[in-house]
């Protein structure tokens, strides 16, 4: 899939889904190094239960502790997730990973018609 942007062809690489994730995400922010960890929903939830500060991460050595995520898309990479210019397909919908205004990632939910009309 292409999408022509500014004269330029952004080739769009498809990922499987493969169901909704739950995962803390740490940062390095000397290195800028990423880091997720996958965990399962009953870990998720006990995060906001009272006295859930109880159960926050172990966070690894150089890393801070970004945020904790639920129902996020999980797909067929490395770490889990769409990447620049990697998209999926759920049911009748499509979810890009692109670049918003302010020159971050971000996954935009497109219609069928609306996907194939951008980026084919």
């Amino acid at each position: 899939m292409y999408m022509h942007n500014n004269m330029n062809k952004i080739k769009l690489i498809k990922r499987e889904y493969l169901g909704e994730g739950y995962y803390h995400d740490f940062r390095n922010e000397l290195t800028k190094e990423r880091f997720v960890q996958y965990i399962d929903k009953e870990e998720y939830t006990s995060l906001g239960v009272v006295d859930g500060y109880k159960n926050n991460p172990t966070v690894p050595e150089g890393f801070k502790w970004y945020c904790s995520a639920g129902g996020s898309i999980k797909v067929d990479t490395q770490d889990g997730m769409l990447a620049l210019n990697d998209y999926t397909q759920i049911g009748d919908k499509y979810f890009v990973c692109e670049l918003n205004h302010f020159g971050e990632e971000t996954i935009k939910e497109y219609t069928e018609e609306e996907f194939n009309n951008l980026w084919q």
